[in-house]
């Protein structure tokens, strides 16, 4: 009886109580953010709502530490709703966008170094010892986010000018 009903319109979830796992699998399977509505999801619910659409992740109350890890590496900015992320999940974020981390383990941070170069400078707030392999490597100082956003914004500014420029060399 329930089933059907979550069959016909999965959005039928959020007035059950303590639904089993197949009418919440089938509200999931039709309709990923339907989880939210789910007080306790199994994990497997879990699973398929995060494989289904990434973003829905935000929704589940008390992931499991594997559908953190599916969920982080679907979309890596849904680190942002793990809290204490551990280095695994951090790897994950930063294969991405390595500013996905707030504050990456040092190990982390000399895996981005040592991977990108431009990626590298994406760190925030990287460690002593990054800045100074950062320099030693490549000869970049690492200075973090904050500083290489005023900076972009600053090159914003100049970039109509580089473009009219190029646009005045393309005519000729």
């Amino acid at each position: 009886c329930q089933l059907m009903a979550v069959l016909r319109n999965p959005q039928y979830i959020a007035s059950i109580k303590e639904p089993a796992e197949k009418v919440q699998l089938a509200a999931v399977q039709k309709a990923p953010e339907y989880i939210r509505y789910i007080e306790e999801p199994t994990k497997k619910v879990q699973h398929m709502a995060v494989q289904g659409d990434p973003g829905v992740f935000r929704y589940i109350k008390s992931p499991s530490e594997t559908v953190q890890l599916a969920a982080v590496q679907a979309r890596g900015e849904n680190i942002g709703y793990v809290s204490a992320p551990s280095e695994i999940m951090q790897f994950a974020a930063v294969r991405e966008n390595p500013g996905n981390v707030e504050e990456p383990a040092e190990k982390v941070q000399l895996f981005v170094l040592h991977t990108d170069k431009k990626a590298a400078q994406l760190i925030r707030h990287p460690s002593e010892e990054v800045k100074r392999q950062a320099e030693e490597m490549y000869g970049v100082k690492l200075e973090g986010v904050a500083e290489i956003k005023n900076e972009t914004e600053t090159e914003a500014g100049t970039a109509t000018s580089k473009d009219k420029d190029n646009a005045d060399a393309n005519e000729n």
